[in-house]
């Protein structure tokens, strides 16, 4: 779909044609879906995320034409409904941490879920050399050289529950970090669009 389709369909949605916006989410679901999924590790919550994306454009439809590049726009409230969503989760449950594997596939024609993945994975990055020492130790050896628990702990001469312990800070701190930098990056453009 080429950029003056789009622009075509938002100015009819934001006159209130329902079709438009069928034909945009048609257009965008298997990508966007696959995008949340990256984040979520959930099929049915990313449909949830996408489908209130779409839905919040629809309730805000009379601002439709003022979003300058859709598709960016579209990823980035992807992203930052996946993000809320893993930070909540956190606070009802604590989330192993393989659970935010960004997968960067090549599916998006212009390359937004290579940008916003490679944004996100910079953001962790950054956030795992600002922890602790050893909590940051007990992160590397778990995620990056795909130790277990158990062994972490005997590497380390620690417990297993300290290394529960590290893990869980780890993940906190990081999913604060994802949340705090995606929400600062995208709050004027979004706020702009979608005011509240």
């Amino acid at each position: 779909m080429s950029e003056a389709e789009i622009r075509f369909l938002l100015a009819r949605m934001a006159n209130d044609d329902h079709s438009s916006l069928k034909k945009l989410y048609m257009f965008f679901n298997t990508v966007l879906l696959k995008f949340a999924y990256s984040f979520v590790k959930s099929n049915e919550v990313a449909e949830e995320i996408v489908d209130d994306v779409f839905i919040r454009i629809w309730l805000n439809r009379a601002h439709a034409t003022e979003i300058v590049n859709f598709k960016s726009y579209l990823y980035a409230s992807v992203k930052n409904r996946s993000l809320n969503h893993l930070s909540s989760s956190y606070l009802s449950d604590i989330i192993q941490i393989e659970e935010i594997n960004i997968e960067i596939k090549d599916n998006a024609p212009t390359g937004e879920e290579h940008l916003y993945a490679e944004d996100t994975l910079n953001i962790i990055e950054q956030a795992v050399n600002a922890l602790p020492i050893q909590c940051s130790n007990v992160y590397q050896l778990v995620k990056n050289e795909g130790m277990k628990y158990k062994d972490v702990a005997l590497h380390l001469n620690i417990s297993v529950k300290t290394v529960e312990y590290h893990m869980g800070n780890a993940l906190k701190s990081i999913a604060k970090s994802l949340a705090e930098e995606t929400f600062s990056i995208h709050k004027f453009k979004v706020n702009k669009v979608l005011p509240n």
